[in-house]
């Protein structure tokens, strides 16, 4: 009996002390999940950002978002660093640890590094006021570096839709934010980048559709 009662402790000790996986919570103004409210897994059907498949909340829908910014980009004359920079910030929702949250935490470095990438392009505003690269259908667009008097990389992260972490937040309590340095490197991102090249002529049909 004492040993029955002793496993029991022992299971119920070590149920209490296994961490709880996350589950993926959709986004606003991002398509929702096909994983909400699931624990993230692999990706299967990913059109974009193919680097985060090895675990992600991420579906085809969420990745045909994605690639569709990509496409107005480039087919808008965005420069190659700022296309690449902005690019990576859309597909960070991709990462696990940004699925599992309500807002994508990006870190305050990383969003001054995009900005100071993309502060002569133009973007405007979509259908829930957030910052988003200019498109063709587009009537009034803005360069980013002229959006507003105290436009800075924090700001800009803020308008379009993410949550800035400060570096001395991240650094006290090991909040996680993205900053680029930890993507998966599995030579997926180049492919995903040559493929939206081959395939911008396919979405012309799309641009005309609110991201």
């Amino acid at each position: 009996m004492f040993r029955v009662i002793l496993v029991l402790v022992m299971c119920v000790g070590f149920t209490a002390a296994k961490p709880s996986a996350g589950v993926c919570v959709n986004h606003q103004g991002v398509p929702s999940f096909a994983l909400a409210g699931k624990p993230p897994t692999r990706g299967k059907g990913l059109t974009f950002c193919e680097e985060y498949r090895g675990e992600t909340c991420c579906d085809a829908k969420t990745t045909d978002n994605v690639r569709r910014v990509a496409a107005h980009m480039q087919l808008g004359g965005f420069k190659t660093k700022c296309r690449e920079a902005w690019t990576q910030l859309e597909c960070s929702i991709c990462d696990a640890r940004a699925g599992i949250t309500r807002k994508t935490k990006v870190c305050a470095h990383q969003c001054d590094a995009i900005y100071r990438a993309c502060k002569d392009e133009y973007f405007t505003e979509d259908k829930l006021q957030r910052l988003t690269p200019c498109r063709s259908s587009d009537t009034i667009c803005t360069k980013l570096g002229d959006w507003d008097d105290d436009m800075g990389g924090a700001q800009m992260c803020e308008d379009a839709g993410y949550e800035v972490v400060s570096a001395g937040k991240s650094k006290a309590d090991g909040t996680w934010c993205f900053d680029g340095s930890d993507v998966p490197k599995a030579g997926s991102g180049q492919r995903s980048s040559a493929r939206t090249d081959r395939k911008s002529t396919r979405l012309n049909s799309s641009h005309s559709q609110d991201l």
